[in-house]
């Protein structure tokens, strides 16, 4: 954030509230939600003025579908400018790794992660994937990439972020919150089991997406070589997919030697991610 405000004037940061707090009278959240929610908003600030969207990780699929929808809806003066996505699985198939076989397998495996929030908190009763869950997997990684000699574990050692006092990114790898039950398991789904954008199976409340129809919006996609998380083809499948785009309104970028955290923390991501986002802005 602290990168992209050099810049922009202006930054929305998206991001959904702990579901162990919001009541389930207040409905589901999942997969179409997500996607419905992200485009309302991109709606909105794309009043303002020309819209330049960075999707991150899990948030590049949301990014790329809310963008979707708005284009074939004929949404004119609200579809993004730009769209940069930054190590996201848009075709999970391609160069699968350890992470999407293992989502890709039987579903009867996830529903044992899964808990129900406890009366105490506002979202009781409402099934979640927890953040408990979600830390011990994220320590088994770290450890991983610890005997594997990954950069990870010394990238949290020596943080080269732009504010590592206040924003140390050892407290920012473990800031996890309970995520929907429904939004879990509709994204390995859509996104991992069935590939649904990249097969051509996608539909949105009905209504299915026809990546052919992004005609005007500049496409950046940046992996990192190393990337083990969203491994190198399956951000840039994207490319592929959204045929209708010219040439001059596309930007690849794979970074040699770079792992999925270089792509959004750290040097890395200042001088080689930030000027290939500013690049695409400037062209779209």
């Amino acid at each position: 954030v602290a990168g992209l405000l050099g810049l922009v004037a202006d930054v929305t940061v998206t991001d959904w509230p702990d579901a162990r707090h919001v009541p389930v009278s207040c409905g589901p959240f999942g997969f179409d939600e997500n996607v419905l929610e992200t485009a309302v908003l991109m709606q909105a600030l794309a009043g303002e003025g020309p819209l330049h969207v960075v999707g991150i990780c899990q948030g590049v699929m949301p990014a790329l579908c809310a963008t979707l929808l708005l284009a074939q809806n004929n949404q004119e003066g609200h579809v993004p400018a730009s769209l940069s996505l930054l190590g996201g699985p848009v075709d999970a198939g391609r160069n699968p790794t350890r992470l999407d076989r293992m989502l890709a397998g039987p579903p009867e495996a996830l529903e044992g992660l899964l808990e129900v929030v406890p009366p105490v908190f506002a979202g009781g009763g409402r099934r979640v994937f927890p953040r408990r869950r979600q830390m011990q997997a994220f320590a088994l990684y770290l450890w991983r990439q610890g005997l594997s000699g990954a950069g990870l574990p010394l990238r949290m050692l020596l943080d080269e972020g732009s504010d590592p006092l206040r924003f140390p990114l050892a407290r920012l790898c473990w800031d996890m919150m309970d995520i929907p039950a429904e939004f879990f398991l509709g994204n390995v789904e859509q996104v991992f089991r069935r590939r649904a954008l990249a097969t051509g199976g996608l539909a949105i409340a009905g209504h299915a997406l026809d990546p052919a129809a992004l005609t005007q919006t500049g496409l950046l996609t940046v992996e990192g070589e190393r990337d083990d998380i969203s491994a190198p083809g399956q951000t840039a499948a994207a490319h592929d997919l959204c045929t209708g785009l010219p040439e001059a309104l596309r930007a690849r970028l794979v970074i040699a030697g770079a792992d999925h955290f270089a792509l959004f923390y750290g040097q890395t991501m200042r001088t080689q991610v930030l000027p290939a986002i500013a690049g695409i802005m400037s062209r779209s």
